[in-house]
């Protein structure tokens, strides 16, 4: 998922009118599907950087891209949007926490996730229960939002690090 923030008339960074667009792989769905809601994405914010954390995101992305016959110019290009924060923190401070995952990190800076502790183990039992033929419906969609909130947390702790780097 992304979120998008944009700039106040002064010029600083409104995350109270951030939208989060969510973005699922969902079985049965084509992955050129997929990398269409992706590609409009990337061209209805054309020239915006993209912030990641850890280098999971661009290699999926660019392993998706040459897949479905991207040119390297094109994923060359889309390369140069990213910037990894992970690689930021990790090459230019010593903090004081256990690990410089984005849990680590984000708690130390003060920021919650919505759904208590969950974690990446957490979000990948949902994605199967999600699945599972003995789930409803409703709690398949019900697993299917708790993914995607817990990615858009996931986006929110990016973006507090990438505030506190910028001005830090």
């Amino acid at each position: 998922g992304f979120i998008s923030i944009k700039r106040t008339e002064t010029n600083k960074w409104d995350i109270t009118k951030s939208q989060y667009h969510g973005i699922l792989a969902l079985p049965g769905q084509s992955e050129e599907i997929t990398w269409g809601k992706l590609v409009a994405k990337f061209k209805s914010y054309s020239g915006w950087p993209i912030i990641h954390y850890g280098e999971t995101e661009y290699l999926s992305i660019s392993r998706m891209a040459k897949r479905q016959g991207e040119s390297q110019e094109n994923i060359n290009s889309l390369k140069n949007r990213f910037i990894d924060i992970h690689e930021c923190i990790r090459s230019t401070w010593i903090l004081p926490v256990n690990s410089y995952g984005l849990k680590g990190v984000a708690k130390w800076l003060g920021f919650s996730w919505s759904q208590g502790d969950c974690d990446g183990a957490q979000a990948l039992l949902w994605w199967r229960q999600s699945r599972g033929e003995y789930t409803s419906t409703k709690g398949k969609v019900s697993n299917l939002k708790k993914i995607l909130r817990y990615n858009e947390d996931d986006c929110m702790a990016t973006w507090k690090i990438t505030q506190w780097l910028l001005n830090n």
